[in-house]
């Protein structure tokens, strides 16, 4: 058996280049299922077929991606494999998240798509999209972009879950087929005769239209004579639209002559028309050109459906403002004959009327089953037939079908004619959320190095009382003298620091540290302790987690600025620039701008921005990190707006590589904020989770500490907690026993299972339970939120000796007062 007869297409990594994970991964399945009917079974050849199958490019690509991490590799593990994992570690993070979600919202149910189709690609699109609940995503998508409007209004109004909701769209699919089927007959079996009828009169016509019918026609009805006598005409006890007498239809009517005349004056002058409904803007395409794209037909009234089977149509204008409004009209050739259409831009069709098409004396008519609806309503026009037509206007031209509708309307000429046609000029506003790219491009200055706030300076208050100390220096070692070196130059050029000329009563020493992300790099810092003693610190109110939890509440979408070099960026007033003088083994310099040793530092900053920041709604700021949310995508663009065009003004830079925009959940502090509520972050979660037992006191109280930041997730802490906490005790004594590491175990599972904080409302309803065991006290403050009672906080505290000798009554009074209090920035 040939195993390469039907060999798998070669993988093009730059066709989609958006997309090359998953393309990676289906091409990657179909491999495997080649490899499996050919039954090859080497591992080696495996290998060296999907380099090959793969293309050179692929090929190429593997040769230059460099060797996996050993400890990443799996026992045992075959060269095929390792080099499909090579591969899929190299093309996975290529998938870029937030374009999948884009194509995800912009999926549609195409016309000729049925509801599994439909179904299928949403769910291959939400695979690279994230979600915490693709069911639900999926079926708002399925709601809001369906095809039938009947599976919408169910989705809305009964709120079912996907399964019910795709098991009613298949129901109304089907009987949408079955519908089709049976109507399609019906209007097929109508349009022929309709045709035959209008194709006959023309071959016919040797006189006016409305003088009379062919010896072998009914005078009445126009249709073929009855061999049964009068009785047996349609039209015996029908009412003529046209004169109002009984016993014919309108279209034989003898009287035709007048109102044809009638009509051709009204189409000459329609602002005499009684209805008043169609307003000629003839002579003026081009002052009207412009807005033409930007006229909407609200509504297409049918008038009600005669006894005579003759239905006409009119287009009647009804603006939302109430105010008058021009319909907008254009005379085109048509098959070498002027016609006069309005320009209907959410037409998808050219309509005329079968009065119209009878000035066309060689055109015949093709049958036609197509269903065509006028807008805000579920009522069929009659299609009699349709035609290609060639449109002619100024020194464009082009063909199109013309449908023809039964009866007697205004002429309608669809989008897609009028714009090949160049009638109209669309004027589209695409809303576009900020990006880092827009920022860049809109404001350059403020993604370019390190700001200085303009107008403004920092006054140390210093206490002339105490006396200055100049700290001996400190030798700097060899090693590092030459980054020393470099750093202090780059400081200079930045205009952050200067030398120090003069007397120098303070001098402080340095600490060279290595920075954490690149050990090649240092960061100097200032040992301040002792000038700090001579600094009174000023006390500006920062906000606490409690505040940003309520601040939050009904956000769904938000951004988070980092200002570059924060402190860095407020200048110290010359008087107070003394006190920072540090000393280096090139001799003394001292700070232009507010540095990070100085011990109100953070206070200043933090009143500064927030006082920056003031009177823009939706945005608060915790030192250097700014954060801006919204409850739409619109309100938190504009406040992001507003905060971005401030910072510039004021001539403030930001960090771009730690600024994140426009996200549904964002890192801030150690908590997770997202529209569903808060909780801990995942990473620092992780990392609590992989912690080996404490091996001292020390370890311990790092661990007991990091609980405590995240205890309002956690339900009972303190009386968890107890027993941990006896070993820090003063005069404990270290035994770590099998009950202790039973209760880090648990406490760790707690967390990793710890759930969902909601946002508190101060419109809701809000409840306070309250408990009271042996060791410890618990709280639980919730909220009745879409009639469910949500969560906002927990808490706890261990009993006192003497508050465990209470009796119950007493312990469970003290458990209210002390959680009222504990949560009184919610209650009182």
């Amino acid at each position: 058996m040939d195993t390469h007869s039907t060999p798998v297409p070669p993988f093009h990594i730059a066709e989609d280049p958006n997309n090359v994970g998953s393309r990676w991964e289906k091409w990657l399945n179909r491999f495997d299922n080649y490899l499996i009917a050919a039954g090859i079974n080497n591992e080696d050849r495996k290998k060296a077929m999907l380099l090959h199958y793969a293309g050179e490019e692929v090929h190429d690509l593997y040769l230059s991606l460099p060797e996996l991490p050993a400890n990443t590799a799996q026992p045992n593990e075959s060269p095929y494999l390792t080099a499909k994992r090579k591969l899929k570690q190299y093309f996975t993070p290529r998938v870029n998240k937030e374009f999948e979600m884009f194509n995800f919202r912009q999926a549609r149910q195409s016309e000729n798509e049925t509801i599994d189709q439909f179904y299928a690609k949403l769910l291959k699109l939400s695979k690279t999209c994230t979600f915490e609940n693709p069911n639900e995503e999926i079926k708002l998508q399925i709601i809001m972009n369906t095809k039938y409007t009947e599976l919408r209004r169910y989705g809305l109004t009964e709120q079912p879950n996907l399964d019910d909701l795709l098991s009613r769209a298949r129901t109304i699919e089907c009987t949408a087929n079955q519908l089709k089927v049976i109507e399609d007959k019906i209007v097929m079996n109508t349009s022929t005769e309709e045709c035959s009828y209008l194709n006959k009169q023309k071959q016919h016509r040797t006189a006016p239209a409305n003088s009379g019918t062919s010896k072998n026609n009914c005078k009445n009805c126009g249709g073929k004579w009855h061999p049964n006598g009068r009785r047996a005409c349609p039209a015996l006890n029908v009412i003529c639209r046209s004169c109002g007498k009984k016993g014919h239809y309108a279209r034989v009517c003898m009287s035709t002559t007048s109102t044809q005349q009638q009509q051709a004056q009204s189409r000459a002058n329609p602002q005499h028309n009684n209805h008043g409904t169609n307003t000629s803007i003839n002579k003026k395409h081009n002052g009207e050109r412009k807005n033409r794209a930007q006229i909407r037909f609200n509504e297409l009234n049918m008038e009600p459906e005669s006894t005579n089977s003759e239905t006409s149509f009119k287009t009647t204008i009804r603006p939302n403002d109430r105010t008058a409004m021009k319909c907008p009209q254009v005379h085109v050739k048509l098959n070498g004959k002027v016609i006069n259409f309005i320009v209907d831009t959410g037409s998808s069709v050219n309509l005329i009327s079968s009065n119209t098409f009878k000035e066309f004396h060689q055109q015949s008519l093709q049958p036609d089953s197509s269903s065509i609806l006028p807008y805000n309503c579920q009522q069929q026009l009659k299609v009699v037939g349709k035609f290609k037509g060639l449109f002619h206007y100024n020194n464009h031209q082009m063909r199109a079908d013309v449908f023809v509708i039964k009866g007697n309307s205004e002429s309608l000429l669809s989008y897609d004619t009028a714009n090949k046609l160049q009638l109209i000029q669309l004027s589209m506003m695409i809303y576009q959320p900020m990006d880092m790219n827009y920022i860049k491009n809109k404001h350059p200055n403020l993604c370019n190095g390190i700001g200085c706030l303009k107008n403004q300076t920092v006054k140390l208050h210093i206490d002339e009382s105490i006396p200055p100390v100049a700290n001996k220096h400190r030798r700097i070692p060899i090693n590092l003298r030459e980054a020393v070196e470099q750093e202090i130059t780059r400081l200079m050029k930045q205009n952050i620091i200067e030398k120090a000329t003069g007397p120098t009563p303070w001098v402080s020493p340095i600490v060279v540290v290595p920075k954490h992300h690149d050990p090649n790099s240092i960061r100097i810092c200032v040992d301040m302790r002792e000038a700090n003693k001579a600094i009174l610190r000023e006390r500006h109110p920062t906000p606490t987690i409690e505040e940003i939890f309520a601040q939050l509440n009904g956000a769904t979408v938000f951004s988070k600025i980092d200002l570059k070099d924060g402190y860095h960026q407020l200048t110290l007033e010359e008087s107070s620039r003394y006190i920072t003088v540090f000393s280096t083994h090139i001799g003394l310099y001292q700070y232009k701008r507010l540095s990070f040793g100085i011990n109100s530092a953070a206070e200043i900053f933090q009143n500064t921005i927030r006082q920056l920041l003031n009177q823009i709604d939706g945005v608060l700021n915790i030192s250097d990190d700014i954060l801006i949310f919204g409850t739409t995508q619109q309100d938190h663009d504009k406040t992001l707006k507003q905060v971005i065009e401030r910072l510039d003004n004021h001539n403030l830079t930001i960090n771009t590589k730690k600024c994140i925009f426009n996200t549904n959940k964002i890192d801030f502090f150690g908590y997770v904020f997202s529209s569903k509520g808060i909780y801990p972050d995942p990473d620092k979660v992780k990392s609590v989770s992989n912690l080996e037992p404490p091996r001292n006191v020390h370890e311990l109280r790092s661990f007991l500490g990091t609980l405590n930041y995240v205890g309002k997730f956690l339900p009972h802490l303190a009386t968890n907690t107890a027993i941990l906490r006896e070993l820090i005790t003063k005069d404990a004594q270290w035994d770590w026993t099998e009950n202790h590491h039973s209760a880090f175990n648990d406490l760790k599972k707690q967390l990793e299972s710890a759930r969902n904080l909601a946002y508190f409302d101060q419109q809701k309803k809000t409840h306070l339970y309250v408990d009271a065991g042996p060791i410890g006290l618990g709280a639980i403050l919730s909220q009745e939120l879409n009639n469910k009672t949500e969560v906002i906080s927990y808490a706890s505290r261990t009993l006192t000796l003497t508050e465990q000798k209470y009796n119950q009554i007493e312990k469970e009074t003290l458990a209210a007062t002390w959680a009222i209090h504990h949560f009184r920035i919610y209650l009182l």
